[in-house]
């Protein structure tokens, strides 16, 4: 079962007004709450100062970097749109699980930010450049520096607070990058939201099949 085995019409429809990244943190949100059973993951929001929880994270910064390299194997080597739109959401799933477990509330994840920028976060204009490669890179680049102001490296004998201030803006800054490659491949907020939708819905039957 993938993507392609859910209707359109089972999506629910963005009304009038609606702030695509609200809506997807909310759907995430409960999905979460899924996994929390499967992985053994904690509540959220966590404190970033333990070992364990900033590895947690770095983990899922894993796994984003790892949708990146599918979603870049599956359109620009082998030419599937369609697993690239997948993968890419999948990407999108994983960051923004990230927001929730650092964050723990939506509006606290945007806190100061303008209200264009808030609407840009998950529809924002092309990445500028004309490398296939530098769009992923990006969102890379700013998850790995995210990374880095995580301080309690596993050799480390004793504990590190991190630089969380740096890690909160670069955590931005990688959200950003991840919007700015479906701009520049056109990829509608719509098209986000109701990808977003099906992929969430096969995560759900994964969750409740024990795939």
């Amino acid at each position: 079962m993938d993507i392609r085995d859910i209707r359109d019409d089972e999506i629910p429809q963005l009304a009038e007004g609606d702030n695509i990244f609200f809506r997807i943190w909310d759907l995430q949100a409960k999905l979460v709450e899924g996994y929390q059973k499967v992985e053994g993951l904690p509540d959220y929001p966590i404190t970033l100062n333990t070992r364990k929880n900033q590895n947690m994270i770095k983990d899922f910064i894993g796994r984003v970097v790892e949708e990146l390299a599918e979603a870049y194997e599956a359109y620009h080597i082998h030419g599937n749109m369609e697993l690239w739109k997948e993968e890419l959401i999948d990407a999108l799933h994983f960051l923004m699980e990230i927001f929730i477990y650092v964050w723990g509330d939506k509006e606290k994840a945007v806190e100061g930010l303008l209200q264009k920028d808030l609407c840009q976060l998950l529809v924002g204009d092309a990445m500028p450049g004309d490398s296939d490669e530098a769009p992923y890179w990006n969102v890379v680049f700013h998850l790995n520096m995210a990374r880095n102001h995580l301080r309690n490296k596993d050799w480390k004998q004793t504990e590190v607070l991190p630089k969380e201030h740096d890690f909160l803006r670069e955590l931005h800054r990688s959200m950003y990058a991840l919007n700015w490659i479906f701009g520049r491949y056109e990829i509608s907020p719509e098209e986000v939201w109701v990808t977003y939708c099906k992929k969430n819905l096969i995560n759900w039957f994964r969750i409740k099949s024990k795939y």
